[in-house]
């Protein structure tokens, strides 16, 4: 109860073609110091890190350097509440490339830069200072990604350089105006605090 589900650090490569994770108090994947690239064919996640405050997280990055890319063929995360990220590094950089799938009553990402696609993110109403559904996340890309439950959240919180292709829904505030050079192309997204567009 008090555990994760999967450890992962001092490894070359690991590839993974299905995992089901259910009910972990704490985060559902460890991914520790040292690593090459981990590929999940299929990661299915659900109601994990409901006891665990410090990553809030479903996959927690612990230990530096980022190491090696984090890559998600396809995701489904049922979060047990809207405060959580899929994943959550403790430093900067972490590289995660996201193939296709849904989060649910949750957020995206801290201190990683993303690149997601045919992604389908729900924030379950996820509202105050944390709400940020891509946190730190300078050259994160999102391609084909539907947006909501998220009217109180911002969309890239300090995170420049980032591009929106083809990104739809209704968002608090699509940055905090710390994120800079931010490309839209084909983009329907509706902020709800009309600043966004200065």
């Amino acid at each position: 109860r008090n555990g994760y589900a999967l450890g992962l650090s001092r490894v070359a490569r690991v590839d993974i073609a299905r995992a089901k994770l259910r009910h972990y108090a704490s985060y559902a994947v460890n991914l520790g110091p040292d690593h090459g690239d981990i590929r999940f064919g299929d990661l299915d996640i659900a109601h994990c890190g409901f006891d665990e405050r410090t990553f809030n997280s479903a996959i927690a990055k612990r230990g530096s350097p980022p190491g090696g890319r984090l890559i998600l063929d396809r995701v489904q995360c049922l979060h047990p509440d809207n405060s959580k990220w899929l994943i959550h590094s403790d430093q900067p950089g972490m590289p995660v490339t996201i193939g296709g799938g849904a989060i649910i009553g949750g957020l995206l990402a801290v201190n990683c830069i993303v690149d997601a696609r045919l992604l389908a993110i729900d924030a379950g109403g996820a509202h105050g200072p944390a709400a940020n559904i891509v946190m730190w996340g300078g050259g994160s890309r999102l391609e084909s990604v539907s947006i909501k439950g998220a009217r109180d959240a911002i969309l890239l919180f300090d995170s420049p350089d980032c591009s929106l292709i083809s990104v739809s829904g209704e968002v608090g505030a699509i940055t905090n105006g710390k994120s800079l050079n931010i490309r839209m192309l084909d983009s329907r997204l509706e902020p709800v605090h009309s600043r966004d567009w200065r």
